[in-house]
């Protein structure tokens, strides 16, 4: 037997939704789609604190065919490994081509990454949204905040919790929804039914329906004469016999 009525998948998902336990439950959300970083235009223009090792620094990037000493200081660095004089001399890279090669090699990144994940977009948040919070590494929904605003970069926002405010990207922040307004809200009390009048009888008659005859003890059966052999050894049937009619 199957059970359907019309918008029936929305109304599951509003009940869902407005589950306390059942958004505790709920895993992790879904990536969204990749974000990358444009290509600075200039040297220093973009800083990140990081911690790059000389190797790293030295090596062309497979993305745009240039070392970042390169881009940053238009010249190859020196390094253990020996090298000709000629190539730590100054030599700029086609900034057209580098610029070309990393988009190319970001397009690729996002498409790889966002197939490879079924990303999806998740709405903005409002302030004053009431959210439940969750990193990756905890186990369910159970911490709850209120969107105080959202910040400069994308998708983060600052949430004001019981320990204090909060900086949580968009992929940790999960609208929670009031019990009170979908469909799985507890029924409003039905209205009072007034009480039928208790129609009143006179003493004779009230006690005319309340007699009742003196019920009859059941007669006793008269317990049947057991067969006896001619010692006088009552005769016991078999076990096996007990649901059959012997004559």
């Amino acid at each position: 037997m199957s059970v359907w009525w019309p918008a029936i998948g929305q109304d599951i998902q509003q009940i869902v939704s407005s589950c306390n336990d059942c958004r505790e439950s709920r895993p992790t959300q879904r990536k969204e789609p990749l974000l990358t970083t444009p290509l600075p235009a200039r040297p220093w223009e973009r800083v990140g604190a990081d911690i790059s090792l000389l190797s790293y620094r030295s090596t062309p990037l497979q993305a745009t065919g240039a070392s970042p000493a390169q881009l940053i200081m238009g010249r190859q660095i020196r390094t253990p490994i020996p090298t000709l004089e000629s190539n730590l001399q100054p030599a700029w890279p086609d900034l057209h081509k580098v610029k070309q090669a990393d988009a190319k090699a970001k397009a690729s990144y996002r498409r790889n990454f966002n197939k490879r994940h079924n990303v999806k977009d998740l709405p903005e948040l409002s302030p004053g949204t009431t959210v439940a919070l969750k990193l990756d590494s905890e186990q369910g929904w159970r911490k709850c905040g209120k969107v105080l605003k959202m910040c400069e970069t994308p998708r983060s926002y600052l949430i004001q919790t019981e320990t204090g405010v909060l900086r949580r990207n968009r992929h940790h922040l999960m609208p929670k929804v009031d019990q009170d307004d979908g469909p799985g809200a507890p029924e409003q009390d039905a209205p009072a039914v007034p009480e039928q009048p208790t129609p009143v009888l006179d003493a004779q008659a009230d006690t005319q329906l309340h007699q009742s005859p003196d019920p009859q003890p059941p007669a006793a059966e008269a317990a049947p004469t057991p067969e006896k052999t001619h010692r006088g050894r009552a005769v016991k049937p078999p076990e096996r016999y007990k649901d059959f009619v012997q004559y």
